[in-house]
This record gives structure tokens, sequence and C-alpha cells, in this order.
């Protein structure tokens, strides 16, 4: 694995894959099926885009939905080596692009997500890609999956100190924050989509310490925000919060935007 870089840059995941890979949690399947069926075409005919696919977790469970064919795009090297990895059985094509360039054929698409991602993207630039690559009628939807921190005290606190104790400004968006405050202003605002809709499902994972650990040793923002000091400080405080806990029960909130090309 890519060792992380004592100073990690805002967006750049390069050595934290593995962790992402192995530990972060999937998407509410019932509320992606829901607009799903949203899209101009019958799914075994559609074409799907998952852009800013990391390591493919999401593009993993767009391929149980049998679409006839699956693009992943994804900027990072190392996220996507693990990506075309961890999707390998399944019907994927991998390429590398952004947000603002995905490369993707002109109207080719009849539905395009971005997951836990569209926050880095320049976003009208990103906008305006998005519907260059969409037939008309096509969808995109912009998807986080959060955690509700208020269905757990003891985690709720523990996210508190990194604003209290840490002196951290703000998330770029934990799925909660961020763009997503004013996501449905700006695409209804945007001339090339005619229906924005809000969609949103909670769901409980239970996970060991460990993993959950996992999770937070995949995140970005916080860590280029912090340092890798004091990230490493807020890990042990967590580490030491969780000694007596072997199990937790924590409440992911599916939260997606979703806008239908004119």
């Amino acid at each position: 694995m890519t060792n992380v870089a004592s100073s990690l840059q805002p967006g750049d995941f390069t050595g934290l894959a593995q962790n992402y890979a192995d530990f972060r949690p999937g998407y509410s399947r019932d509320l992606v099926k829901a607009f799903l069926a949203l899209l101009p075409t019958e799914l075994p005919q559609a074409t799907l885009a998952d852009v800013g696919a990391g390591t493919g977790i999401f593009t993993k469970l767009l391929t149980t939905f049998g679409p006839s064919k699956l693009y992943a795009v994804e900027p990072n090297d190392d996220m996507r080596s693990f990506g075309a990895q961890t999707t390998a059985p399944f019907p994927v094509q991998w390429e590398k692009g952004s947000a603002e360039q995905t490369g993707l054929p002109t109207g080719s698409c009849d539905f395009l997500s971005m997951a836990s991602s569209f926050h880095w993207a320049d976003t009208q630039v990103a906008l305006d890609e998005f519907l260059r690559a969409l037939k008309p009628g096509g969808v995109f939807v912009a998807i986080w999956n959060p955690r509700a921190l208020e269905r757990n005290k003891l985690l709720k606190e523990l996210e508190d100190k990194l604003y209290v104790d840490f002196g951290l400004k703000k998330r770029v968006s934990s799925g909660a924050s961020g763009i997503t405050a004013q996501l449905t202003d700006i695409l209804n605002a945007h001339s090339g989509f005619r229906q924005t809709l809000y969609m949103e499902a909670e769901e409980v994972t239970r996970m060991t310490k460990a993993r959950y650990m996992g999770i937070w040793r995949s995140v970005n923002d916080v860590r280029a925000q912090l340092g890798e000091k004091k990230f490493g400080e807020f890990l042990s405080i967590c580490e030491k919060s969780l000694d007596t806990i072997p199990e937790l029960d924590v409440t992911y909130r599916t939260r997606a935007w979703v806008a239908i090309k004119g």
C-alpha cells in the first residue's frame, strides 16, 4: 500500500485506498432502487457512470442492478487501482478522469452519479460536463452516507472534540455539511435540469471498533486540516473511548439529490 504523505493535500486520497476499500460503509439499496426507477431507459439497456468512483463501493452496488454498461471514472491512481481490483468480477469499465473532465462520450449515459465525492468538484463546471455526457431525460445523482450522529451520544461527543479541542473549522462535506446545504438550490438554478428531487433513508450498521477506526483512517478532509500529529492524537482519543465497546451500532443516513436533464 502507498504510504500516506506527512502533509496530505485536500482531496488527495493517495495512501488511503486500503482503509477506504476495507472499511467504508455502503448506501441504502432501497433508496438507490427508487431513483434508478427514474431512468429514461430500462436498466438492462441502460448505461450508467459512477464519477469519482474511488475504490468502487457505490460502483459495486450499481452492478447488482444489471445495467447494460457501467463506467467508473476516478482521477486518483491509487484509488482507481483498488477499485479495478475490487470490481474485477463485475462488468465495469474503469477510466481515468475527473468530474470536470470525465472523458465519457457525449450523450452516452442514462445515469451519472457522484457518491461521497461531489463536494470535491468544481460545481458548475462539473454539472455542465455531466449534462454533456447524459442523454435527454438522463439522471444525475449526488449521494452521501453520513453518520446520523444524534443517534449515538458517544460518537457525537467524539466528533464534537474535533471542533472544540482540535480547532477544526469545518468538514469539506460529511454529507451533512458543506455543499449539501445549498445543493437543492444549485441544481434548481441550473437551466440544464428540469426537475430536482431529494431522497433520504436510514440504516443501522453494527461494526467492530477496528472497522470504525479504519473508517476514520480513510478520511481526507479532517486529516488534511489537522495535520498528522493532531489527527493521530484524535485517533488515540477515539481508541481509548471505545476500549470497552467490542461492537457499536452506527446509524448511516443515505442522502441523495436527484436531478433530471431537460
